[in-house]
């Protein structure tokens, strides 16, 4: 009987440990912490501001025409209807070179007012008396010609229409031409600050995070007085000389 006892006694120390064998196995194992990774160092970061300016060039294609009609009558009525005369013939002479588009043609001014003297010098013996009788009826247009080569015609017509004066004419890059240029321009002018970001950072490879843009349109002024135009008179030529787009940027570049 002693003998079962000490066995069992030597059985429950062998279960005792194993057990404690097992627990430490388990939870008391070693933990690995890891090392300091340092490929994952962040290297700073550094900014380059630049502005540049990008240019493109072309011949205009089209032109505009700023022009005055006016009308003149005892009443209200009848200048109103001299001036609609008048306007009439202005859209029948420009119809063809408008390529019978007359959506071409807009009003810029329009002014209906009782002829008055304005002051004591224009009643003098010194200038020609005014006219302070009746009515005055005045128009002003913009007419867009759609081709270049028609706005000389085009002038030498109306010099020919009574009550009819040119004040002035522009010309115009059509809307293909101008997006054309705009991209070319804007093409240039982000070369320009790449270079400038490229002399400041060295080789150091360039991001850009930011280009905020302006952009503008360059035309030559062109000038037409009718003031010695004859109702014979002859041909009249403009020259379109050449226009430029421009867009200014600003480009925020970054490297590291």
């Amino acid at each position: 009987m002693k003998s079962d006892m000490l066995l069992g006694v030597v059985s429950l120390i062998a279960i005792i440990v194993i057990g404690a064998v097992a627990f430490s196995a388990v939870f008391l194992r070693p933990v690995a912490y890891p090392g300091p990774n340092y490929s994952a160092v962040v290297q700073p970061t550094h900014t380059v501001v630049v502005s540049a300016t990008g240019s493109a060039t072309s011949l205009p294609t089209q032109a505009q025409i700023y022009l005055t009609a006016t009308g003149n009558g005892t009443t209200a009525q009848a200048a109103t209807a001299s001036l609609a005369t008048t306007i009439t013939a202005v859209n029948k002479t420009l119809y063809r070179y408008v390529g019978g588009n007359l959506s071409m043609i807009s009003t810029n001014y329009y002014s209906l007012q009782k002829n008055t003297c304005q002051n004591y010098y224009e009643v003098t013996t010194i200038y020609p008396p005014c006219n302070s009788t009746g009515y005055s009826a005045t128009e002003s247009l913009i007419v867009t010609i759609p081709s270049i080569d028609n706005i000389s015609l085009a002038l030498t017509a109306l010099a020919n229409i009574p009550n009819v004066s040119i004040d002035s004419i522009k010309t115009l890059l059509s809307n293909s031409q101008i997006s054309a240029l705009r991209q070319e321009a804007l093409q240039a002018a982000l070369t320009n600050a790449t270079v400038q970001a490229q002399s400041l950072a060295g080789n150091a490879a360039l991001v850009a995070r930011n280009i905020s843009v302006s952009s503008s349109n360059f035309y030559p002024g062109v000038y037409f007085n009718t003031a010695s135009a004859s109702p014979a008179a002859k041909q009249v030529h403009i020259y379109g000389g050449t226009s430029s787009v421009v867009e200014n940027i600003r480009v925020v570049f970054t490297y590291s």
